[in-house]
Protein backbone atom coordinates (compact mmCIF):
# COMPACT_ATOMS: atom_id res chain seq x y z
CA UNK A 1 0.00 0.00 0.00
CA UNK A 2 3.01 2.30 0.36
CA UNK A 3 3.60 1.94 -3.39
CA UNK A 4 7.32 1.50 -2.79
CA UNK A 5 8.93 -1.14 -5.01
CA UNK A 6 11.81 -1.50 -2.52
CA UNK A 7 9.50 -2.41 0.38
CA UNK A 8 9.95 -5.82 1.95
CA UNK A 9 8.31 -7.48 4.90
CA UNK A 10 10.90 -9.07 7.20
CA UNK A 11 9.63 -11.31 9.98
CA UNK A 12 12.44 -11.62 12.50
CA UNK A 13 10.94 -14.16 14.88
CA UNK A 14 10.61 -17.89 14.43
CA UNK A 15 7.64 -18.88 12.29
CA UNK A 16 6.93 -21.67 14.76
CA UNK A 17 5.78 -19.06 17.28
CA UNK A 18 2.40 -18.87 15.53
CA UNK A 19 2.36 -22.17 13.65
CA UNK A 20 2.68 -23.07 9.97
CA UNK A 21 -0.75 -21.63 9.12
CA UNK A 22 0.50 -18.16 10.02
CA UNK A 23 3.46 -18.35 7.66
CA UNK A 24 1.28 -19.66 4.82
CA UNK A 25 -1.25 -16.87 5.37
CA UNK A 26 1.46 -14.19 5.39
CA UNK A 27 3.03 -15.63 2.21
CA UNK A 28 -0.34 -15.67 0.43
CA UNK A 29 -1.23 -12.15 1.49
CA UNK A 30 2.22 -10.79 0.59
CA UNK A 31 1.98 -12.48 -2.82
CA UNK A 32 -1.42 -10.88 -3.43
CA UNK A 33 0.04 -7.46 -2.64
CA UNK A 34 3.30 -8.18 -4.53
CA UNK A 35 5.41 -7.58 -1.42
CA UNK A 36 8.49 -9.74 -0.95
CA UNK A 37 8.49 -11.42 2.46
CA UNK A 38 11.53 -12.76 4.30
CA UNK A 39 11.13 -15.11 7.24
CA UNK A 40 14.48 -14.31 8.88
CA UNK A 41 13.99 -16.37 12.05
CA UNK A 42 16.51 -19.06 11.03
CA UNK A 43 19.23 -16.37 10.81
CA UNK A 44 18.42 -14.60 14.09
CA UNK A 45 20.05 -15.81 17.28
CA UNK A 46 20.96 -14.67 20.76
CA UNK A 47 24.52 -14.04 19.57
CA UNK A 48 26.07 -13.20 16.24
CA UNK A 49 28.10 -16.04 14.81
CA UNK A 50 27.41 -19.32 13.06
CA UNK A 51 24.84 -22.02 13.66
CA UNK A 52 26.00 -25.65 13.96
CA UNK A 53 25.08 -26.15 10.29
CA UNK A 54 27.34 -23.25 9.28
CA UNK A 55 24.69 -20.64 8.41
CA UNK A 56 25.40 -17.11 9.63
CA UNK A 57 23.49 -15.89 12.67
CA UNK A 58 22.62 -12.28 13.36
CA UNK A 59 20.97 -10.62 16.35
CA UNK A 60 18.03 -8.29 16.70
CA UNK A 61 20.64 -5.57 17.21
CA UNK A 62 21.63 -6.22 13.59
CA UNK A 63 18.04 -6.28 12.33
CA UNK A 64 16.29 -3.33 13.97
CA UNK A 65 18.61 -0.58 12.68
CA UNK A 66 17.88 -1.79 9.12
CA UNK A 67 14.12 -1.40 9.49
CA UNK A 68 12.38 1.70 8.14
CA UNK A 69 9.17 0.77 10.00
CA UNK A 70 8.45 -1.88 12.60
CA UNK A 71 4.98 -3.30 12.16
CA UNK A 72 3.04 -4.60 15.10
CA UNK A 73 -0.30 -5.66 13.61
CA UNK A 74 -1.34 -8.02 16.42
CA UNK A 75 -5.00 -8.33 17.31
CA UNK A 76 -4.11 -10.14 20.53
CA UNK A 77 -0.79 -9.81 22.26
CA UNK A 78 0.81 -9.50 25.65
CA UNK A 79 2.55 -6.34 26.76
CA UNK A 80 4.82 -6.11 23.74
CA UNK A 81 8.56 -6.54 24.11
CA UNK A 82 8.96 -6.08 20.35
CA UNK A 83 7.28 -2.70 20.70
CA UNK A 84 9.82 -1.63 23.32
CA UNK A 85 12.67 -3.02 21.22
CA UNK A 86 11.53 -0.81 18.32
CA UNK A 87 11.41 2.17 20.72
CA UNK A 88 14.90 1.37 22.01
CA UNK A 89 16.30 1.23 18.47
CA UNK A 90 14.44 4.46 17.58
CA UNK A 91 12.38 2.90 14.81
CA UNK A 92 8.89 4.15 13.95
CA UNK A 93 6.13 1.72 14.86
CA UNK A 94 2.99 0.81 12.93
CA UNK A 95 0.69 -0.63 15.56
CA UNK A 96 -2.78 -2.08 15.74
CA UNK A 97 -4.51 -0.75 18.84
CA UNK A 98 -5.10 -4.18 20.40
CA UNK A 99 -6.51 -4.26 23.93
CA UNK A 100 -3.25 -4.37 25.95
CA UNK A 101 -1.77 -1.64 23.75
CA UNK A 102 -4.78 0.60 24.45
CA UNK A 103 -4.69 0.05 28.21
CA UNK A 104 -1.00 -0.39 29.06
CA UNK A 105 1.09 1.23 26.31
CA UNK A 106 -0.86 3.98 24.54
CA UNK A 107 -1.60 6.02 27.71
CA UNK A 108 2.16 6.50 28.18
CA UNK A 109 2.14 8.91 25.24
CA UNK A 110 4.03 7.04 22.53
CA UNK A 111 3.67 8.44 19.01
CA UNK A 112 2.90 5.61 16.61
CA UNK A 113 1.29 5.02 13.26
CA UNK A 114 -1.72 3.33 14.83
CA UNK A 115 -4.83 1.77 13.40
CA UNK A 116 -7.95 0.03 14.67
CA UNK A 117 -8.03 -3.43 13.13
CA UNK A 118 -7.42 -2.49 9.51
CA UNK A 119 -5.38 -0.01 7.50
CA UNK A 120 -7.07 3.07 6.09
CA UNK A 121 -5.80 5.48 3.45
CA UNK A 122 -5.07 7.98 6.24
CA UNK A 123 -2.90 5.46 8.09
CA UNK A 124 -0.97 4.65 4.91
CA UNK A 125 -0.51 8.36 4.15
CA UNK A 126 0.77 8.95 7.68
CA UNK A 127 3.24 6.06 7.25
CA UNK A 128 4.47 7.69 4.03
CA UNK A 129 5.00 10.96 5.88
CA UNK A 130 7.00 9.21 8.60
CA UNK A 131 9.10 7.41 5.99
CA UNK A 132 9.83 10.49 3.89
CA UNK A 133 10.14 13.27 6.50
CA UNK A 134 13.34 12.54 8.40
CA UNK A 135 12.97 15.50 10.77
CA UNK A 136 9.46 14.40 11.73
CA UNK A 137 10.55 10.74 12.05
CA UNK A 138 13.55 11.65 14.23
CA UNK A 139 11.36 13.78 16.50
CA UNK A 140 8.82 10.95 16.76
CA UNK A 141 11.37 8.25 17.58
CA UNK A 142 13.29 10.48 20.01
CA UNK A 143 10.03 11.28 21.80
CA UNK A 144 9.23 7.56 22.01
CA UNK A 145 12.72 6.78 23.33
CA UNK A 146 12.28 9.38 26.08
CA UNK A 147 8.86 7.91 26.99
CA UNK A 148 10.42 4.45 27.06
CA UNK A 149 13.18 5.69 29.37
CA UNK A 150 10.66 7.41 31.65
CA UNK A 151 8.25 4.48 32.04
CA UNK A 152 9.90 1.23 30.89
CA UNK A 153 13.67 1.44 31.43
CA UNK A 154 15.79 -0.83 33.62
CA UNK A 155 16.07 2.05 36.10
CA UNK A 156 12.28 2.11 36.45
CA UNK A 157 12.17 -1.68 36.89
CA UNK A 158 14.95 -1.44 39.50
CA UNK A 159 13.06 1.23 41.46
CA UNK A 160 9.77 -0.69 41.25
CA UNK A 161 11.40 -3.94 42.43
CA UNK A 162 13.13 -2.13 45.30
CA UNK A 163 9.76 -0.66 46.34
CA UNK A 164 8.06 -4.07 46.16
CA UNK A 165 10.79 -5.70 48.23
CA UNK A 166 10.58 -2.94 50.87
CA UNK A 167 6.82 -3.44 51.12
CA UNK A 168 7.23 -7.21 51.39
CA UNK A 169 9.86 -6.73 54.10
CA UNK A 170 7.54 -4.38 56.03
CA UNK A 171 4.69 -6.89 55.80
CA UNK A 172 6.94 -9.66 57.10
CA UNK A 173 8.06 -7.48 60.02
CA UNK A 174 4.46 -6.68 60.91
CA UNK A 175 3.40 -10.32 60.65
CA UNK A 176 6.24 -11.55 62.86
CA UNK A 177 6.05 -8.73 65.41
Amino acid sequence: MLENPRAKLVISHSVGDEGDGYAQRVHRYADMLAVPVVFAGPWIGERRGAAPDGRKLFTLQDVFPQANLVTYPSTYEGFGNAFLEAVYFKRPVVCNRYSIYRTDIEPSGFKTISFDGYLTDNVVEYARRVLHDQRYRDAMTSHNYEIGQRFFSYDVVHDELRSLLRRAEAVCRCASG
